[in-house]
């Protein structure tokens, strides 16, 4: 088999339908046309039919790509930079499928299901095929997505009991360093005080308790990463009135 001058491969005959691959880096995109010379002991004679043999492009491999910051249980989202118009992306974190999405030409953002993420970097690598051809490659760029864990929720809370007319106080035992704490009574602030490693205690104004059990929440937040959490547990002021 002849492409141009260039042999670019050879078989034997068997009576049946003879294969010969072709080396890819025989090939140029598009359309290459295989000529074929039969040989029988010195006598040899070129066939008058011709081979065509296509070959596809692959889709752009070197696109840009990038990858959300997000807290812990929310979903995040990877962009690909100039998509091309029609190829269909696939984003695997390690061997797990975690999105797709078609190219439009522009930017395009595949959402990754916060179940599919690990706190801390998620490296995203990607697959690009060409729905028509079937012709796929790698992407060679990365994206990163960072999760941010959230603020421990579990921790023990204590209230006070205090006469009416006195401000109350509440206490987080084993607050985390330089988390923010805020405290709710109902949906209205009452106080705030940020972590320091040991017990905080939190004032609550005379002024936003009401005689009998104030219920109070805490939200936690991390000023860094701005993740915030509702403590699972709740403290009780109790006001009396003697």
């Amino acid at each position: 088999a002849y492409i141009g001058a260039t042999m670019v491969g050879s078989g034997t005959g068997t009576g049946a339908n003879l294969n010969i691959t072709i080396a890819a880096a025989n090939l140029s995109l598009g359309s290459n046309t295989v000529t074929f010379t039969a040989t029988a002991g010195t006598c040899s004679a070129n066939l008058t039919n011709n081979a065509t043999v296509t070959v596809n492009a692959l889709p752009s491999n070197s696109l840009t790509v990038s990858g959300d910051e997000v807290c812990d249980g929310e979903d995040a989202t990877v962009t690909i930079q100039s998509s091309e118009n029609g190829v269909d992306y696939e984003a695997f974190i390690g061997a797990t499928s975690v999105g797709t999405g078609t190219g439009t030409g522009g930017n395009l953002n595949i959402t990754i299901s916060a179940a599919n993420l690990s706190v801390g970097t998620n490296t995203v690598s990607f697959v690009a095929t060409n729905a028509t051809t079937t012709c796929s490659d790698n992407l060679t760029n990365d994206a990163t997505v960072t999760v941010n864990a959230l603020p421990a929720n579990s921790l023990t809370v204590s209230g006070s009991t205090v006469c009416e007319g006195d401000d109350g106080t509440v206490t987080i035992q084993s607050s985390e360093l330089g988390v923010d704490y805020e405290a709710f009574i109902g949906a209205t602030s009452v106080g705030t005080g940020t972590g320091n490693g040991g017990d905080l205690v939190i004032t609550i104004a005379s002024a936003n308790l009401s005689l009998g059990s104030n219920t109070v929440d805490f939200v936690a937040t991390n000023p860094t990463t701005t993740c915030f959490v509702t403590l699972s547990n709740q403290a009780e002021v109790i006001v009396s009135t003697s």
